[in-house]
This record gives structure tokens, C-alpha cells and sequence, in this order.
């Protein structure tokens, strides 16, 4: 679904093009250009809204997502995700997490070059949903 036909640049074309030929994947597009995703995580507890963009005069490859639903989620078990894992970035935020990609790819880039930095990230997000869950129902309830 994309919300209005818009002018796209190349790299904005090129992440949406890449983004709506993966199986599963029902990409949209922002009023900005901005590819956008829902995850939702298998057992439906949790889902992240991933937005994927350029900053920097498209010199910089962004990918942000607002993660909802896991209740309590503690810096701490930010931290331990980022211990252990690279990509994407997590933190707490105004109640929620965040998780975050940047990499600079200036000049030309081609679809092959975005997939193999763009998808491993998103896979990354999906298992990070799984992971916080799974954390999340260990917890013990705050007093």
C-alpha cells in the first residue's frame, strides 16, 4: 500500500523495490519517502513499526523501529541484547524500545549491496521481538 504516488529518489525506489519483493514483507510508503514495515512478533505479544530511510543527502542508510507491547523493559535488558548481539542497536525510550541501524553507504549503491546490509538488520529485528519477549515473561511482576 502506498499512502500517494509520490516522486521517488533512486535510493528511496530502490529500498521500497527491494523491500516489496521479500516474501512476507508488506512494505508502505510515509509522506516522506520512507519505507515502512510492521513486524509483528508469533505469538503476537509485541510488534515494531520499522521505518527504513536516507539521511545526510542520502549518505546515510537509517533504519529506526518503535517497539510496542512488551511491557516492562528495562534498560538492563537493552544492554544484554546489545551485549550479544550487533545489529540492530535497542534502547529504552518514553516507555517503549527502539532499535537502530545507520551506515554510511555514499555515492552509488545497488540492490545487491542494500540487501545484503538491510535484510540481516530486519531479520535481526524480528528475532530481537522474539528475544525481548521471551525476557519480558521471565521477569518477575514489580511490586
Amino acid at each position: 500500500m502506498v499512502w500517494q504516488e509520490q516522486s521517488l529518489t533512486p535510493k528511496q525506489r530502490l529500498v521500497y523495490d527491494l523491500l516489496r519483493h521479500v516474501p512476507g514483507f508488506h512494505p508502505f510508503l510515509d509522506p516522506e519517502g520512507n519505507t515502512v514495515l510492521l513486524f509483528k512478533e508469533s505469538g503476537g505479544e509485541a510488534l515494531a513499526l520499522v521505518g527504513v530511510g536516507w539521511q545526510s543527502e542520502e549518505a546515510i542508510l537509517v533504519l529506526q523501529a518503535r517497539v510496542e507491547g512488551l511491557g516492562e523493559f528495562s534498560p538492563s535488558l537493552a544492554n544484554a541484547w546489545n551485549a550479544a548481539k550487533r545489529w540492530p542497536r535497542a534502547w529504552v525510550q518514553e516507555g517503549g524500545v527502539v532499535l537502530d541501524f545507520q551506515v554510511f553507504l555514499p555515492g552509488e549503491v545497488d540492490a545487491e549491496l542494500l540487501g545484503s546490509l538491510l535484510l540481516p538488520v530486519l531479520a535481526g529485528v524480528g528475532k530481537f521481538l522474539g528475544w525481548a519477549v521471551e525476557r519480558t515473561r521471565e521477569m518477575p511482576p514489580v511490586a
